[in-house]
């Protein structure tokens, strides 16, 4: 339930696109744009999730049960490199309890891309979608280096769910997309 807010996000950026190579360069561009997210707490318990880069890489939008360890005083870190163990502090700048989000803003800048959305507008039930993240139950194989490495899932959009109408919305934008991946 936690990361199908994070992977509505995360899946934007695939979907609709009727070309491999744009597909393919766009999945590439996905997997650069997601990062792991740490929260290391007073204990020295560490909490592990996804994130994904906006802005101009100073920012990284995650789900806020990952970085819920800021409230006590733990520290966020951005994990860029694994294998180099280069990492980056990061700030919790907004969050949303109920919707399970975090804003971070980096110390120095990621060096990584920004997402890039699709509108949301072009989406159709049976587009393809994919979902890009750091899957805990992944974690257990691979070393350092796969700790790293993005889980990609692919999947299609199976539903999109619409408000209940109300004759006070004047826009009909979708509230939630169900996805398979």
């Amino acid at each position: 339930m936690h990361w199908q807010i994070l992977w509505q996000f995360l899946l934007f950026l695939n979907l609709g696109l009727s070309s491999n190579v744009l597909a393919d360069s766009t999945t590439d561009h996905m997997t650069d744009a997601t990062v792991r997210v740490l929260c290391v707490g007073n204990n020295n318990k560490i909490g592990t999730g996804s994130g994904f880069v906006v802005g101009n890489g100073n920012y990284v939008v995650s789900n806020w049960h990952v970085v819920e360890c800021t409230a006590n005083s733990g520290q966020a870190l951005i994990l860029l490199d694994a294998a180099r163990n280069s990492k980056v502090k990061a700030q919790v700048k907004a969050h949303d309890v109920d919707k399970d989000l975090a804003v971070l803003r980096l110390e120095s800048s990621s060096g990584r891309p920004a997402v890039r959305f699709a509108g949301i507008r072009s989406l159709d039930r049976g587009d393809t979608a994919t979902a890009v993240g750091f899957p805990s139950v992944a974690d257990t194989v691979g070393g350092s280096a796969a700790f790293s490495e993005p889980t990609m899932t692919i999947g299609i959009i199976s539903r999109i769910l619409y408000p209940p109408t109300n004759r006070n919305t004047t826009t009909n934008m979708p509230r939630r997309i169900q996805i398979s991946a």
